[in-house]
């Protein structure tokens, strides 16, 4: 993320750094470039990231930052091929998005598809964990992972809502010119 944060703004990735305690900075330094970065120390680029660029051009980093990284070398065989396999069956490519999750965001909430219609989906956020929930910053960094995934998937959109309570939210995807307040689930 942060050095796909340099491409979408010169000098963000530095700004952000900059913004990080010694340890997190040295955590990520000691983790490389595929390992796990633990959330008490992740928490730290949601947050430098909404102090540097604001909320909203956040999420537009974010969700400029999927398709980017589905485009690297190693994925981009495996996710053209699963476009193709699945035919740009939208509902199939929809279900794939709860596997994924846990591969960006392990241990950080439960994902689940919970309705399809033919031409939208509802995705249900879960037992979000507590420090997830600490951290507001992570509820844009997923409202734009959902946009990005709506993006390289071929959908039309999605409307993102989290709970009031924070344990919990809910991501409308649509796709075809759907209504996307058409039907929702009570």
């Amino acid at each position: 993320m942060l050095s796909f944060l340099e491409t979408f703004q010169a000098g963000a990735r530095q700004a952000v750094l900059a913004s990080m305690p010694l340890a997190s900075i040295e955590a990520l330094d000691a983790g490389g470039r595929t390992g796990w970065f633990p959330l008490q120390h992740d928490r730290w680029i949601a947050e430098g990231m909404i102090a540097v660029l604001g909320p909203e051009r956040a999420v537009q980093c974010w969700r400029a930052c999927v398709p980017a990284m589905v485009d690297k070398p190693l994925l981009r065989s495996f996710v053209s091929g699963m476009l193709r396999l699945f035919d740009n069956d939208r509902q199939r490519i929809v279900r794939l998005f709860p596997k994924g999750w846990p591969l960006i965001y392990r241990d950080f909430c439960t994902v689940e598809l919970v309705e399809t219609h033919p031409a939208r989906a509802v995705i249900a956020f879960s037992d979000i964990a507590p420090a997830v929930r600490d951290h507001p910053s992570y509820f844009h960094a997923f409202h734009g992972v959902i946009q990005g995934f709506c993006d390289f998937a071929g959908l039309s959109g999605a409307i993102f809502k989290v709970a009031e309570d924070a344990w919990s939210a809910r991501a409308q995807l649509y796709w075809d010119n759907a209504d996307p307040s058409g039907p929702r689930a009570q």
